[in-house]
């Protein structure tokens, strides 16, 4: 478990269907309070200590999952880095001469050992589609 959370703080957390489901069980007059909690402790703005009963009880299964992705964020931070996944740099000259050379983006993207989806992405954001 992190001790704190870090100056830096979170914009998103992953929610996971069961997490709803456990929210779910709760007394309905308790369930906004719990999703509350939950968001609250997803984005670093509260210790997940110091959640009161039964909100914590509630929570408990879903913390080991958010206080893990909390310390590799502010890992992330300290390292530098943003989060998410690292950019792929995708050399467009090189794409545009192999596909004049089979004529498929399809196997462009196999011989450049990219996705289709990230090479059509990089033409997207150059302008070429």
């Amino acid at each position: 478990m992190y001790s704190k959370p870090e100056p830096t703080p979170r914009v998103a957390f992953v929610f996971y269907e069961t997490f709803l489901e456990a929210i779910k069980l709760a007394p309905r007059k308790e369930q906004n309070k719990v999703l509350r909690h939950l968001v609250e402790c997803g984005l670093g703005q509260r210790r997940v200590e110091t959640l009161p009963y039964p909100s914590r009880s509630i929570v408990r299964p879903m913390l080991t999952s958010i206080e893990n992705a909390n310390h590799r964020y502010y890992a992330a931070i300290r390292r530098g880095e943003t989060g998410g996944r690292p950019k792929v740099e995708v050399d467009l000259d090189l794409a545009q001469h192999l596909y004049v050379e089979c004529g498929s983006w399809k196997e462009v993207a196999k011989r450049m050992d990219l996705s289709e989806a990230t090479l059509y992405r990089a033409r997207r954001i150059a302008g070429q589609i």
